[in-house]
């Protein structure tokens, strides 16, 4: 059993070209001299940081925390069923897998932990799903795989790697940069995206 929820983002490629950089980059500096405001990166930043990804893999994958807002471990987790590419609304279904609320603090009808809620977040970038579509024929990622330990046929995950691994890639990445001259404003981590697809959601919302 699963709940459903409904999430939506303009296309971080309609964003590049609609949105007013100097009111962007005015507004994070006020978030930024107050501490307790989330750190996020802008468009054209996050653009950068894909080109600093060497490869397929690597770039299908940040890009994807960045056109979902998925969590690290949500993202590390998706597989091929779980995106409907079908126009005119492609989609990706998420399980929310951020940790349940303390038993001492859970309420009448809470959730059960045994319950994985999904929500439902469109995919309106192009470039984003020519990307992942290449992604799965180029490196020909199957719908289910043998599990080495128990011998059953489960669904594929997208990127068999660990939310260190994805961490190294991002470090990389910002070190390539830096070499280049290219520096980022605040830290790079997964997390970062997932600030970084909330904020231009709202910044594209109000305007």
């Amino acid at each position: 059993m699963t709940g459903m929820t409904l999430y939506g983002q303009s296309s971080p490629t309609q964003l590049s070209t609609a949105i007013d950089y100097p009111a962007a980059l005015a507004l994070r500096r006020m978030a930024q001299a107050h501490g307790d405001m989330p750190e996020y990166l802008l468009a054209v930043e996050v653009g950068a940081l894909l080109h600093y990804l060497p490869d397929l893999y690597q770039q299908t994958c940040i890009d994807t925390l960045w056109n979902t807002g998925a969590r690290i471990n949500e993202g590390l987790a998706l597989t091929r069923a779980d995106f409907s590419l079908t126009s005119p609304y492609p989609y990706v279904s998420l399980a929310t897998l951020k940790q349940r609320q303390e038993k001492a603090a859970r309420g009448p009808g809470a959730p059960s932990k045994k319950t994985i809620p999904h929500r439902l977040v469109p995919l309106s970038d192009n470039h984003y799903l020519n990307r992942l579509n290449s992604m799965i024929a180029t490196l020909r990622i199957p719908l289910e795989r043998k599990n080495r330990r128990t011998g059953r046929m489960e669904p594929a995950r997208l990127w068999e790697v660990t939310d260190r691994t994805v961490r190294t890639w991002l470090n990389d990445a910002v070190a390539r940069a830096a070499g280049d001259g290219v520096t980022f404003s605040v830290p790079v981590t997964p997390h970062t995206l997932r600030h970084s697809y909330a904020m231009h959601m709202l910044y594209s919302a109000c305007r």
